[in-house]
């Protein structure tokens, strides 16, 4: 066999002569055992991993997840992410706040949809764009990059923060239901021919997956679109019975804004208008946070390639000083527009020259964008980047990423055998790679003043990170170390510290008896938070308490000191 054969060892529609991978993992079943376990063994040192940051806030201290039978009247149905607070209730009901059922849970999620990323790709050959060429790569290499696609999504250090982050739970279980809504959709339309009970039960699934993907996270608006994306790239017909057949699922596009209206119908009094529906931080200018996203989708893509440096919070440039006039905002715009339109060639190039798998590849880069498109656009969200933002993103990804690799390696093989070898070769490389620096992140997350430190490690000059190990410190009764963190915080941004921060550093300094520089630190905050009866009680408390100690010492005719413990 000629290097132009191996190209697409795979266009040709002849049956498959050997399997490119080794035969216990040939078959389908081994191939998602496979999945399974590299899952497992990659995840398997996050089980006792802590509650840290909003899992506070949205678990541990949430009373609303303590009382699962609140979760079957019409207030709570009306709140964002339903199905994924009810998970947690579910947790909470079972296991109360032990970490251990919760990361069970959120491992089982990144499983399945890793399962479902393989079976949109097997899927995905037995479409019309495939099986109406004559270029149809054989089964054998739908296998491969099926099996590939799913291994990078499933033991990359990308999705860490999607799976260890008990709370990002969010982004994995929207992104499980928008697979399951999307795969059943597909097997619907591949149903056509048959009768309609055989086609109805995989519709019903899809739509159902979508209202609770919906009901998981807002990211999941995209659903639809990405559905019609799927339909016009893989399926043939008219136009108007195709838009039909997405129509049940576009319904789904009403559930997260009426629930939006409601919710600012009923807490804010500002007027409702469609620039505050679209607005989660309303201190960030809209354009300046746009602006900002042209590096932050630069540095997704550059973590998906070269997963260096991760850090749970990351120090991004401020929005503040961004104009659009600038290299730090044209040069990766260039380069993201140029990403889009080479997928856009392939696209077009993959149906002119009926190589599907062109378009494949095409398909994963739209992927990519498209879910990145409500969370790094125009809506101003408080943080501007987050790595679970990638995980659905993801999908699409890795699915081209698979696909050229595939392509590229059977350009570069002589022969059939050397071909297969270099598959395996790339496939085990790679993923031993990403597994290997997975188990190695996670091992970061092992306790709050370890993921914090690693956190202040990649970003030394941002304050927050360092009162966030300040309070790690604090919280485990490391008080001098914790004062050091918070006044560094302080001394990073002193015009910008919040007033959480002096009082943080207040309550250390009082425990190391150090009162008159705890009551200055009390003071400032209040100072910046004024009415925040916290700050004031803690900095009565604190003065009343020095007072008396200097009382005690003169009236036994000491020199009142700093005391020591």
């Amino acid at each position: 066999m000629t290097g132009q054969d191996v190209t697409v060892a795979a266009e040709s529609s002849a049956p498959p002569e050997n399997s490119l991978l080794p035969n216990f993992i040939a078959s389908t079943r081994s191939a998602l055992v496979l999945i399974v376990l590299v899952g497992i063994i990659v995840y398997s040192n996050t089980l006792h991993s802590p509650f840290i940051y909003d899992d506070y806030s949205n678990i541990v201290n949430n009373v609303e997840i303590r009382n699962l039978s609140s979760f079957f009247d019409g207030a709570s149905l009306l709140k964002l992410r339903y199905f994924g607070r009810l998970s947690f209730a579910i947790n909470y009901h079972f296991g109360l706040l032990d970490p251990f059922g919760y990361h069970v849970v959120n491992i089982t999620i990144h499983l399945l949809a890793a399962l479902l990323v393989f079976g949109l790709v097997l899927v995905t050959a037995r479409t019309p764009l495939f099986r109406l060429s004559e270029h149809t790569p054989r089964q054998s290499v739908f296998q491969v990059i099926a099996l590939y696609a799913a291994l990078l999504f499933v033991a990359h250090p990308v999705q860490t923060q999607a799976v260890t982050y008990i709370v990002q739970r969010f982004a994995s279980l929207a992104t499980l239901l928008y697979l399951l809504s999307l795969v059943s959709y597909i097997k619907g339309r591949l149903e056509t021919e048959s009768p309609v009970r055989t086609r109805t039960p995989y519709f019903l699934i899809s739509f159902l997956a979508a209202v609770a993907a919906m009901e998981s996270k807002e990211t999941a608006l995209t659903l639809p679109f990405m559905i019609g994306l799927y339909e016009f790239t893989f399926f043939r017909g008219s136009v108007l019975k195709r838009l039909g057949y997405i129509g049940l699922i576009a319904t789904t596009l009403l559930i997260i804004p009426f629930q939006v209206v409601m919710i600012r119908l009923s807490s804010s009094t500002q007027l409702l208008t469609p620039g505050n529906l679209l607005t989660e931080n309303a201190s960030i200018p809209r354009d300046l946070y746009f602006y900002s996203q042209f590096g932050v989708i630069i540095t997704y893509i550059r973590l998906i390639f070269l997963p260096i440096n991760q850090t749970i919070d990351y120090y991004h440039s401020q929005y503040s000083m961004m104009k659009f006039f600038q290299f730090s905002v044209i040069a990766p715009l260039f380069l993201l527009l140029s990403i889009i339109i080479l997928a856009f060639y392939l696209h077009i190039r993959g149906m002119r020259k009926n190589r599907p798998l062109l378009c494949l590849i095409a398909f994963g880069v739209f992927w990519f964008f498209l879910a990145l498109s409500i969370e790094s656009s125009i809506i101003p969200i408080s943080d501007l980047i987050f790595e679970h933002r990638v995980y659905l993103p993801s999908v699409g990804a890795f699915i081209a990423i698979a696909t050229g690799t595939i392509l590229l390696l059977g350009k570069l093989s002589r022969n059939s055998n050397m071909f297969r070898h270099a598959v395996l070769v790339v496939m085990v490389i790679s993923i031993t790679a990403y597994a290997t620096a997975t188990l190695a992140r996670n091992a970061v997350w092992k306790d709050e003043i370890s993921i914090n430190r690693d956190n202040v490690k990649k970003t030394p000059l941002r304050g927050l990170a360092h009162n966030n190990l300040g309070y790690a410190y604090l919280v485990n009764g490391m008080y001098e170390l914790a004062a050091q963190e918070f006044r560094t915080a302080i001394d990073l941004e002193p015009e910008l510290a919040p007033a959480i921060v002096y009082d943080n550093l207040g309550i250390a300094l009082k425990q190391l008896y150090r009162y008159e520089e705890a009551i200055a630190a009390f003071e400032k905050a209040s100072q910046k938070a004024p009415d925040n009866k916290v700050f004031r009680k803690n900095l009565t408390i604190t003065t009343a308490e020095h007072d008396k100690l200097k009382k005690y010492f003169t009236s036994y005719g000491t020199k009142p000191g700093r005391l020591k413990r």
